[in-house]
């Protein structure tokens, strides 16, 4: 139990619990009772944590015990809601970018001998609202120059996954696109909303990768789908499940029991396969 206290930052100089049969009384339902004696009323409470102007260590345990796992659903709740609006804001920033330029940004930016240089990651900086950073890049370098690696570390919050706040720290993400052919980014060009013959809302822009596919932010790195094989570094990318952000612009969390053929179905823009629930 104190691993997981501290694990939560929480701190208790406690003594070891006592023996199960000395807290077993404790942690029956509440009962009061109210008798009469012969100086007057007298109650007694009995419940989880024992009444009276003193509480021990070993009730403070009890009580913290008990509450741990109610904290742990909260912030796992805030969590997920912030890795919700993360991919949210992408998907709004997708579509400014398509506003502008006609055209959704390409996976990667490339040079004359088609060599990639830098991520869609650093292609929208200036629709999540880091116009600052986005001009000190030299856009027609790669990642890894000497001028263009300096901002690794400096990792917008956006592409910051809250459930995985320490891999911020190399300048990784795990928010990917899905490239390949037939797949929302394909090629050097950028893709027009008019090819996804399925419909945005039937397509996948975005996803939320397990963290062991986590790539640096700026680097031309994305999800290589494989079809036969379409879960492969999504599935309990948080517990149960990951989310994927739809060309649409909507925000959707996926279970890890989601059909194959759906999810695959999801990937590609122009198949013309009927997705069913999911």
């Amino acid at each position: 139990m104190f691993q997981q206290l501290a694990q939560q930052v929480i701190n208790f100089n406690l003594p070891p619990l006592p023996p199960l049969g000395d807290i077993e009384q404790h942690l029956l339902p509440t009962v009061t009772t109210i008798g009469r004696t012969s100086n007057g009323w007298k109650t007694e409470s009995h419940g989880v944590i024992p009444s009276g102007l003193e509480v021990g260590p070993a009730a403070v345990a009890i009580g913290v015990a008990l509450l741990l796992p109610a904290v742990q659903q909260a912030r796992e709740a805030a969590r997920r809601s912030q890795a919700k609006n993360n991919l949210k804001q992408i998907g709004l920033a997708m579509h400014n970018y398509h506003d502008t330029h006609r055209v959704f940004p390409p996976a990667a930016n490339v040079d004359k001998k088609d060599k990639t240089l830098l991520s869609w990651r650093v292609h929208i900086l200036p629709y999540v609202d880091q116009v600052a950073l986005y001009n000190q890049f030299h856009l027609d370098k790669p990642w890894d120059s000497d001028h263009n690696k300096q901002f690794i570390k400096q990792i917008p919050g956006v592409y910051v996954q809250p459930t995985h706040t320490d891999l911020a720290k190399e300048g990784k993400t795990v928010y990917l696109v899905p490239s390949g052919k037939g797949l929302a980014f394909e090629g050097n060009e950028g893709m027009q909303m008019l090819k996804f013959t399925d419909g945005t809302s039937n397509t996948i822009m975005a996803v939320e990768a397990h963290r062991d596919a986590a790539v640096i932010w700026t680097k031309p790195d994305d999800l290589a789908v494989d079809l036969k094989n379409p879960l492969k570094n999504l599935k309990s990318a948080l517990l149960g499940g990951f989310h994927i952000l739809m060309c649409d612009g909507s925000v959707r969390f996926i279970s890890d029991n989601i059909d194959a053929n759906v999810l695959k179905a999801l990937f590609t823009r122009g198949d013309g396969e009927a997705i069913g629930n999911f």
